[in-house]
């Protein structure tokens, strides 16, 4: 039987730890990470969060990116 990974919105991730893109719910969304060179299989590391958690910023080859909260909850990853 396959392993299927645990998907949780990226917003759920602790600063440091690290995660794999698996899934965008929404698609401007999706192609908005297309054309920062965020695609479905990146791993990506939570760099920090702002105060209440928003906005969360993302370190992603090399670059660091902000999102905001709402952003991040239709961003789907599996915690590494």
């Amino acid at each position: 039987m396959p392993h299927r990974p645990l998907l949780v919105p990226l917003s759920r991730i602790l600063p440091g730890h690290s995660a794999r893109v698996v899934e965008v719910a929404v698609q401007e969304v999706q192609v908005a990470l297309l054309n920062m060179g965020i695609a479905p299989g990146d791993v990506i590391e939570v760099a920090n969060l702002g105060p209440g958690g928003d906005p969360l910023a993302i370190r992603s080859a090399g670059t660091k990116l902000a999102f905001r909260k709402v952003v991040a909850d239709s961003i789907y990853v599996e915690a590494l």
